[in-house]
């Protein structure tokens, strides 16, 4: 508000937050008139393909790393520690898979032979109790 009797800078002042009020109307006036001409902005699906699209390009155009194969990084350790871990953890699932594989392996013979074992018995107590007109006569 202006007061009754205003000097030289109650008016400047006055006039400079009436310029700054005018810009921040039309501002906004200018990027909602856009805002309406460009269609509006994208929102849900089409808001998230805009923003995968925007990434996508993002990607391409960023550059490829420099190769540092067989050159120490900034920790100072050679690049191939990456590999040599792989390879540690393959034989190390490799082993474990193999030993695995072993116990399984005697566990299905040991079976094997108590089965084994137990059809003999099976057929010794047929054999042994047979009748003259049993069906099996072997």
């Amino acid at each position: 508000m202006l007061p009754e009797h205003p000097g030289q800078e109650e008016l400047a002042s006055y006039n400079a937050s009436l310029r700054q009020k005018d810009r921040r109307d039309y501002r906004k006036h200018a990027a909602t008139v856009l805002d309406e001409l460009s269609g509006g902005k994208a929102t849900g699906f089409e808001a998230k393909l805009e923003k995968k699209a925007m990434a996508r390009v993002e990607r391409a155009a960023r550059e490829e790393s420099p190769d540092v194969a067989g050159k120490t990084d900034v920790f100072g350790s050679q690049g191939n520690d990456f590999q040599k871990e792989l390879a540690r953890r393959k034989k190390f699932n490799d082993n474990r898979k193999y030993a695995k594989r072993e116990v399984a392996q005697n566990r299905l013979e040991e079976h094997r032979e108590k089965e084994k074992a137990k059809m003999a018995k099976l057929l010794e107590m047929v054999k042994t109790t047979r009748s003259a007109d049993a069906l099996y006569q072997g």
